[in-house]
């Protein structure tokens, strides 16, 4: 009897724990056999762009939603959660006082999540107290961090996300700067919820002003004097990390060495001094380059570098370039002299030998000449002083031709890949002159405008536009020598005319180059499969003595391969604008800027 009592009295409780645990096994396989994983989808309505994104990287549910752990139970418990979860993402990014509607349902094995979200005002900043004390508190260029795209301002939305991004942009700027010693006397934000309102306070002391230390040299490849040269700070300066960093991207454009490390080292000098300390490893004294290629406008072509990048601890160094083909061969040298290296100047002597034999012209030049290097607002600059003896035929004229030539050029290109850029540009203008009876037997003002853009086309193609413009002043054109007219036609011209085979032409029908250039091309290029492309093409304009000559035009298609080398463009152009229809097989072998 007392068994059977025993019986009776845990027989409630044994059903309800049998009902509990079939509860947390619902839609669970039976012992012994695999349970294919639950499903989850989410749906956040409410939230769009960037914001949606980031209220669901916070959701635990979405980041495991394709877990093959996933079980119901779990799924309970990661959407019990998910509320807090979206409130508190909400509330970093200002939304203090959002609506959140959740339900969860669970539907043939695939758990439905459903979250509506009603932002509601956000949290604004409606007092804004920043403050620099110390030495810093008067130094203009930190107190452009507060003023240039400071994460702040009064009457904007409160993210703490911006919040902790002005500190460290403060911390950061004094450190910089050679304040060592800085510190913050207060930071906090006040948030009133029902005002939708905060209050923001930022009170940072820079302490005093670091100068820069002695600067530890090693014996290298160059002087002393030569390291010093490109520096620019001196000991005893005001400390200032963009002229560190300055300094060591001076060292790697030099070319002199392979590894630059440039260490700022404060606090080891006991003193409020950074000492430096600079690390070098030297690059080979000589490099060569040989290699052969083709192009129809040259012909089959050699190539031979050669350059020396330190001839002596000054620095010095030279280069030599070797171009060898049946339609222009050269050889170039130049001597480097970079003695103001620490203003990023570069001066170097030139001397240039040429020999081109087109089927309108041909010319043998010898140039020698100074040339200055340097960079302003951006761009590459270019100053040269140039003297030239050409020997040179045009048409049925033969001449020389004896010019001193300053001349001015600036250049310069952006490229997202060097090799194969889906976004870029390039843009170069030179201007070069000359005077009679200085040096000079004619007086001319030349000017060359030179640009190409490219741009990606979906996710598989890129539009490239290119035009050259160029222009001369000048009383006679036939004064000119060969190299300083302008031509038309060829691999980087209007396709599908020969090489310089556009132009003004002479009574006998010959070409003999004009005053002026304006020649223009439209592209579009096409991947069709991994490292190849096709491409169709207009090339358009011409050179000529007046305005409102007639311009050639033509089209063509191609194929392009980018190879280990470079990228290789094949093409076949019709110019269209002439009677007889010309057909012209082009290949170019290197990069688009």
């Amino acid at each position: 009897m007392v068994q059977e009592g025993l019986h009776l009295t845990l027989a409630p409780l044994l059903l309800f724990l049998a009902l509990q645990a079939a509860a947390e096994t619902a839609g669970e396989a039976p012992r012994g056999v695999a349970a294919p994983p639950a499903k989850v989808e989410i749906s956040l309505e409410g939230i769009q762009g960037n914001l949606r994104e980031d209220l669901l990287a916070a959701l635990a549910l979405a980041r495991h939603s394709d877990s093959p752990q996933l079980t119901p139970a779990f799924i309970r418990t990661l959407y019990a959660r998910a509320e807090d979860e979206l409130r508190t993402a909400l509330k970093s990014r200002g939304y203090y006082n959002p609506t959140v509607n959740a339900s969860l349902r669970e539907d043939n094995g695939t758990w439905h999540a459903r979250f509506d979200v009603q932002l509601g005002p956000p949290v604004r900043i409606t007092v804004l107290d920043v403050r620099l004390l110390g030495a810093g508190a008067d130094d203009g260029r930190l107190g452009k961090v507060l003023e240039e795209d400071f994460p702040l301002r009064r009457g904007a939305r409160f993210r703490h996300k911006d919040y902790e991004t002005a500190k460290k942009r403060i911390a950061n700027a004094a450190l910089e700067k050679g304040y060592m010693e800085n510190r913050w006397v207060e930071h906090r934000v006040v948030i009133d919820p029902e005002a939708n309102a905060a209050e923001v306070t930022l009170v940072f002391d820079t302490g005093p002003r670091y100068a820069f230390g002695e600067v530890e040299l090693p014996d290298t490849v160059v002087t002393r004097a030569t390291l010093e040269r490109m520096m620019p700070f001196r000991p005893g300066e005001p400390y200032d990390l963009d002229k560190v960093l300055r300094y060591q991207q001076r060292l790697r454009d030099s070319d002199f060495f392979r590894e630059v490390n440039v260490v700022p080292q404060p606090g080891l000098s006991g003193s409020r001094t950074v000492p430096v300390r600079v690390e070098l490893r030297a690059n080979p004294r000589n490099t060569w380059r040989v290699g052969v290629g083709y192009g129809t406008d040259t012909g089959p072509r050699i190539a031979a570098d050669w350059d020396n990048r330190y001839l002596n601890r000054r620095g010095h160094g030279a280069e030599a370039r070797l171009r060898l083909s049946p339609v222009l061969s050269t050889l170039a040298g130049n001597y480097l002299v970079p003695f103001f290296r620490g203003e990023n100047v570069e001066l170097g002597l030139t001397a240039l030998l040429s020999h081109e034999d087109t089927d309108t012209s041909e010319s043998n030049l010898m140039q020698t000449g100074v040339r200055r290097l340097t960079s302003r607002w951006g761009w590459n600059e270019t100053l040269s002083l140039n003297y030239r003896y050409e020997d040179f035929e045009v048409g049925s004229v033969k001449d020389t031709s004896h010019l001193l030539m300053p001349g001015i050029g600036y250049w310069k290109a952006v490229a997202d890949d060097l090799i194969y850029p889906r976004k870029g540009w390039r843009l170069s203008m030179d201007l070069r002159t000359a005077v009679d009876g200085f040096v000079s037997d004619t007086t001319f003002l030349q000017g060359l405008l030179r640009a190409k853009y490219i741009f990606p086309v979906a996710d598989v193609g890129r539009f490239i536009a290119r035009a050259d413009f160029g222009g001369t002043l000048v009383s006679d054109v036939q004064d000119l020598p060969a190299t300083l007219r302008f031509f038309a036609g060829g691999d980087n011209s209007v396709r599908g005319f020969d090489y310089e085979s556009l132009g003004p032409k002479d009574s006998n029908g010959e070409v003999t180059g004009g005053r002026y250039l304006a020649v223009g091309s439209a592209e579009y290029e096409h991947q069709v499969k991994g490292n190849w492309s096709v491409a169709v093409f207009s090339d358009f304009g011409n050179a000529f003595d007046e305005f409102g000559d007639a311009f050639e035009y033509s089209v063509g298609t191609g194929v392009r391969w980018r190879s280990p080398v470079g990228l290789v463009r094949v093409d076949v152009a019709a110019g269209i604008s002439d009677d007889d229809l010309p057909i012209r097989l082009h290949l170019v072998i290197g990069p688009d800027l």
